[in-house]
């Protein structure tokens, strides 16, 4: 079997410069509260190369995916067994905790995944300095909450107002979405969208029958698991609408009506499921490749707020993000509605961010920092949570909000999501690629011109 490649030295160094950061970190945690106990991700030596000889030893090229986690798996069993181990079956990483008042049970507590080559577990600061020593660890840092993006207020109304008109909401309206729906026939067929939000109601006559899967992470087993469909927020709900919410109200919502979801429930208001360990997992969750549907796009219209996030640390997200790119899907993320700032994921390499903008063309004061593209984001009008069995909020069927970059992060997706029915064959960075070089000189995309430079570069798809 063909070793790994080692990590770059500039990992190593940023990776010894997070460690110790996150020493002093949980030195000053426990300063200010005696006891306390953090959440870190460790992470780990080597990377999985994705060229076509070493992905051979693994399996059928035909099948990246599998292939690279078949890869994953065997760095796994390389790299990490000897923190594994201590943590599972050490009794020094029990005794870490005594006095704090955590019951520490790892075999519940300790996660591991292998794209990323991470581990995620709680920790204090003798617990962490244990981990460090081990020779395999590459490096250990916090672990930041997250959040969904706020919206700039709005109102609940039973039809669409404002610009919307011929049956579509603005926003589709000004992407030209009608003639490709009609003229194109491209709907989203076949097209399975992953999305990472606060859950969503599949009750909504505009969502029904639309959910392909439904998993919340549960925080007594660590695990994803299936459950009722549940919006604590109705933030998932209302992105869900403009992905491939349908027109009930009169108005068509969503600007992929045909394709189907593939949700992951991170409810953000507490605990750990607000954790980046959990964005990571629930895009791993989503991308892996057993199952009977691929999925190529991943909507996240959340974030963890750049404040709270160290240079050294932002490295080593992009790292995980990379590894979980590899597996050849498109994650999609909002910018963000901090003004000259850039949320995490959506300030990574290889992620294609939006920021919003108004119908009048003119940008969102509110968005983040340099979005890839600018689409339709406020005034935007799709489903809310219905009263019932899995919807926690009880409201009309729609909803108007001013303004949020997670709308425009929907349209971004929606409209990706088209352009995947097409060109079955082409990548997700294609996908990407056309939209940027089409874009107008003031980032807003075309999705008709995005079209016809696919269809010059690989021809047109057959029927």
């Amino acid at each position: 079997m063909t070793t790994p490649r080692k990590q770059s030295d500039l990992l190593s160094d940023v990776g010894r410069m997070a460690t110790d950061q996150t020493l002093a970190d949980l030195e000053a945690s426990e300063r200010r509260r005696p006891g306390a106990v953090g959440r870190v991700i460790v992470y780990f030596d080597g990377f999985i190369r994705d060229e076509p000889d070493y992905l051979r030893q693994y399996g059928t090229l035909a099948d990246h995916r599998a292939a690279i986690e078949s890869a994953a798996e065997d760095l796994r069993a390389q790299t990490q067994e000897a923190t594994r181990e201590f943590l599972l079956h050490n009794s020094k990483a029990r005794d870490a905790f005594a006095g704090t008042g955590f019951a520490f049970e790892p075999a519940i507590h300790v996660e591991s995944l292998a794209t990323p080559n991470v581990i995620f577990t709680p920790a204090n600061l003798a617990l962490a300095k244990e981990i460090a020593r081990l020779p395999e660890v590459v490096a250990i840092c916090n672990d930041q909450p997250m959040a969904t993006m706020s919206w700039g207020g709005g109102q609940f109304l039973p039809e669409p107002m404002g610009d919307h008109k011929d049956g579509y909401t603005w926003g589709w309206n000004f992407l030209g979405i009608p003639e490709i729906h009609h003229n194109e026939k491209l709907r989203g067929d076949d097209v399975v969208i992953g999305m990472v939000d606060s859950g969503i109601c599949s009750g909504h006559p505009d969502l029904n029958g639309k959910i392909a899967e439904f998993s919340t992470f549960d925080p007594i087993t660590r695990k994803f698991e299936s459950a009722v469909h549940v919006d604590p927020t109705g933030h998932g709900t209302r992105i869900g609408g403009i992905l491939v919410g349908g027109k009930n109200s009169g108005c068509q919502i969503g600007g992929a009506p045909n394709s189907r979801l593939a949700v992951v429930s991170v409810d953000t208001r507490s605990g750990e499921a607000r954790l980046f360990s959990r964005y990571i997992k629930a895009v791993e969750h989503l991308t892996r490749s057993n199952r009977d549907y691929e999925v190529k796009l991943v909507n996240v219209s959340l974030g963890v707020e750049p404040q709270n996030v160290r240079k050294s640390d932002l490295d080593l997200h992009a790292y995980s993000i990379e590894q979980i790119l590899r597996r050849k899907v498109l994650i999609i993320a909002a910018i963000g509605n901090y003004p000259k700032k850039r949320l995490i994921p959506a300030q990574l390499p290889g992620i294609l961010s939006a920021g919003a903008h108004h119908p009048n063309c003119r940008r969102w004061a509110e968005n983040g920092k340099k979005p890839s593209l600018f689409l339709p984001g406020t005034s935007t009008f799709s489903s809310w949570p219905v009263k019932g069995p899995g919807a926690s909020v009880t409201k009309d069927l729609h909803h108007f909000y001013e303004g949020c970059s997670s709308a425009a992060t929907a349209h971004l997706t929606a409209i990706a999501a088209l352009i995947t029915q097409k060109f079955k064959q082409i990548g997700p960075e294609d996908v990407a690629d056309a939209l940027r070089r089409t874009a107008s000189w003031r980032r807003f995309p075309s999705l008709k011109r995005a079209l016809v430079h696919l269809e010059a570069k690989y021809g047109k798809p057959s029927p």
